[in-house]
């Protein structure tokens, strides 16, 4: 991709009563043929509920290396400490 910027727009049909679309997203800033490789081997089958499971169980294995003692310290720190614990696991 000779562009920074890159964007995805997909426009569907109404859905019939119970009807669902799975959907797969990879990304690469190599190239979209990669991207769709990273997607193919992160998110091996369309089972929603298995992805979501494993997704939990990475997230919860990152955030158990942390071990915050809370004492005396103010409510609007922890908010603040708490709401960015996502960002420090994906970046740190």
């Amino acid at each position: 991709m000779a562009s920074r910027d890159a964007a995805v727009m997909i426009r569907l049909n109404p859905l019939a009563a119970g009807e669902h679309i799975l959907v797969r997203i990879g990304m690469s800033f190599i190239s979209p043929n990669q991207a769709c490789s990273n997607a193919a081997e992160e998110i091996p089958t369309f089972d929603f509920d298995a992805v979501s499971r494993s997704s939990v169980s990475q997230f919860e294995s990152l955030l158990n290396r942390l071990r915050v003692d809370t004492t005396d310290v103010p409510e609007d720190i922890l908010k603040l400490f708490y709401s960015s614990v996502p960002s420090f696991i994906e970046y740190g």
